[in-house]
């Protein structure tokens, strides 16, 4: 997926590729969904499990295939969406997460995202 494609259609949204600088206000955004990570783990979320976010793939894809974006308005991190390129086939877009920030929910950026 393109970046300059992405941030065309959604002009209100600031979008940036997320890289391990941005650890911090990604585990602030995960903290705000404790419902989410409860699925997976009863123990608090950590900052391990958040650079396994934004870095793990399936071992068949190359690491340039996942891509995990960051939505800001104001500033302010309020979505994530990870997606695997040309995944599980080479005309696939495949969606890993797509989490909106709990005071930016039933507000339609995750509609609009």
């Amino acid at each position: 997926m393109k970046l300059a494609t992405l941030q065309a259609q959604l002009p209100d949204f600031e979008i940036r590729l997320l890289t391990l600088a941005d650890q911090e206000a990604l585990l602030k955004l995960e903290q705000s969904n404790p419902r989410y990570h409860q699925y997976f783990s009863p123990e608090p979320l950590t900052m391990t499990e958040v650079q396994h976010d934004l870095t793990a793939h399936p071992d068949e894809l190359a690491a340039a295939q996942k891509q995990v974006f960051g939505f800001y308005l104001a500033h302010r991190l309020v979505a994530v969406l990870d997606v695997l390129n040309q995944y599980p086939q080479e005309q696939f877009l495949f969606v890993g997460l797509l989490m909106v920030n709990k005071a930016y929910q039933r507000k339609s950026v995750g509609r609009v995202i």
